[in-house]
């Protein structure tokens, strides 16, 4: 625009959108904070590791399995029950249904507290009363979300083990969904809730739709 057009401009009478809040669980740093200073740094996540780290973070034991290593990828490095512990009491805490969420859930679940603490949302375990629960929804981008966890189902069918047979969690455990649904129903929301699966265009996709949603 020319000097004066912007005035003059429909876009300006659109409208705006304010972020209030923000989370990061990234192979950079497990905070905003620490990925952004790690960015400025020109420093990336790209590293070598087995597949055993990789079970152990995304509770799905039976990639432990695979010897290969990978080099084209990140990995997180958060203890996600430990870093809630930082946000809210032993209790609440401990009533999360941890047994049934994927290591996806549990990072989208760290990055919405982080965000909404940011923003000044939260209290005592639990959402300020000031947020209307009817406008408050979730619309998260993810490209697989839990169906990673999908090798510990396939494991359990080849056990035969009638101590450990497949249970109606283990489905939706692996639930891309998730990433939503859990941190919405964690803090009572009632808006919209639902998640963006478009491959590597998951993230840019949720973002417009939930602003979408906003106006």
């Amino acid at each position: 625009f020319h000097e004066g057009q912007w005035v003059k401009s429909p876009e300006i009478h659109r409208p705006r959108i304010v972020v209030t809040g923000m989370g990061m669980v990234t192979p950079l740093g497990n905070d905003v904070k620490t990925t952004w200073e790690a960015l400025k740094a020109g420093r990336n996540g790209i590293v070598t590791f087995d597949m055993v780290q990789v079970a152990e973070r995304a509770h799905t034991p039976r990639l432990s399995n695979m010897t290969h290593e990978v080099t084209v990828a990140g990995i997180t490095n958060v203890n996600v029950r430990e870093e809630l512990g930082n946000f809210f009491s032993d209790k609440f805490v401990k009533s999360l249904e941890w047994n049934d969420y994927a290591y996806s859930t549990e990072l989208a679940l760290l990055s919405t507290v982080q965000a909404l603490s940011q923003a000044g949302l939260l209290i005592q375990d639990g959402i300020a009363d000031s947020v209307d629960k009817s406008r408050f929804g979730a619309v998260v981008g993810t490209m697989i979300g839990g169906l990673g966890y999908l090798p510990n189902v396939y494991q359990k069918i080849l056990d035969r083990d009638p101590t450990n047979r497949v249970k109606p969690s283990d489905t939706f455990i692996s639930d891309p969904s998730r990433v939503a649904s859990v941190p919405s129903r964690s803090f009572h929301a009632q808006g919209p809730v639902y998640e963006v699966s478009a491959a590597c265009a998951s993230g840019s996709i949720a973002i417009i739709s939930a602003a979408n949603e906003i106006v």
